[in-house]
């Protein structure tokens, strides 16, 4: 078993980090609220309490010293946060590095903006139902300050994510609304077109129907969703799947009941599997 020496010293009072909510002991908890959160920090932290709490709590005084130099010279986010991740040098160069690119690559962008993108993280990584509830914390927090036009820009990007979520869990309807709340906002012919999908799931074929003659903007691309649903039923047809599913029809009329069950889940499973990575990482955006 490795242990883990401390760099410096425990801290007897806390450093705690306002817009994350975060409170930190040491360094090695610094590197890692600094390291998991990257997407979020902005230029605030490069103020003289955190230089303090390094100094005088964790007993780092020359890193304290560069710090406030860097922070006094105007100098960047990700040089202040890669000089204290090096210097303690509790992560891997790839991991600084990518901390780095992360900050540069921010650099800029509004909280809403970071916020959003952390919680795209989170959906390409699969934790669905945490980036659902998170997507609705940062409408929320959005609705009440109201906005300016690239907070609205935002705003549409964040539905737009919650809905296509919301298709790959099967829940067309919800995701359907999701869509539409962002075409009112941006008039983006292809969230128009994920509306219509949506709702082709949804729907019945009349229902359907009936939605697209209130929508005349809408006709020329529900042609579109059709050949695409066309092509992806004909693709489905000429698949192994759907071979091995005629199997199981002729297993189910012989009785073979547990064999039937066994490859119809097996079956579900990479179904379910296929749809969701059709529709996930690269409909976030």
């Amino acid at each position: 078993m490795k242990a883990i020496v401390c760099f410096g010293e425990y801290a007897k009072s806390s450093y705690y980090f306002e817009k994350l909510g975060i409170s930190v002991n040491c360094m090695e908890e610094l590197c890692y609220c600094l390291k998991e959160n990257a997407c979020l920090l902005g230029k605030e932290i490069m103020d003289d309490r955190l230089i303090r709490f390094i100094d005088g709590e964790c007993k780092v005084p020359q890193l304290a010293k560069e710090l406030y130099s860097l922070a006094h010279q105007k100098g960047s986010l990700s040089a202040f946060v890669t000089l204290i991740l090096e210097y303690v040098g509790f992560y891997d160069k790839e991991s600084i590095r990518d901390v780095e690119e992360t900050l540069k690559n921010n650099a800029g962008l509004t909280d809403y903006e970071k916020k959003k993108l952390r919680i795209d993280y989170l959906a390409d990584k699969g934790k669905y139902l945490t980036a659902l509830r998170e997507y609705d914390i940062l409408l929320e927090e959005m609705e009440t300050a109201g906005g300016t036009l690239r907070n609205h820009a935002v705003k549409a990007q964040t539905l737009r994510n919650k809905g296509v979520i919301l298709a790959m869990q099967f829940l067309y309807g919800d995701a359907a609304k999701c869509f539409e709340k962002a075409y009112g906002i941006t008039g983006d012919k292809e969230i128009l077109k994920s509306f219509l999908l949506a709702n082709r799931m949804n729907l019945s074929e009349k229902e359907y129907i009936a939605l697209i003659a209130t929508m005349p903007e809408a006709y020329e691309i529900s042609l579109q969703v059709e050949k695409e649903l066309e092509a992806l039923e004909n693709k489905w047809l000429q698949s192994e799947e759907y071979a091995g599913l005629e199997n199981m029809r002729e297993w189910s009329a012989r009785g073979e009941s547990q064999r039937y069950e066994q490859e119809s889940e097996q079956l579900l499973e990479s179904l379910k599997d296929a749809y969701r990575e059709w529709v996930s990482p690269n409909r976030l955006g």
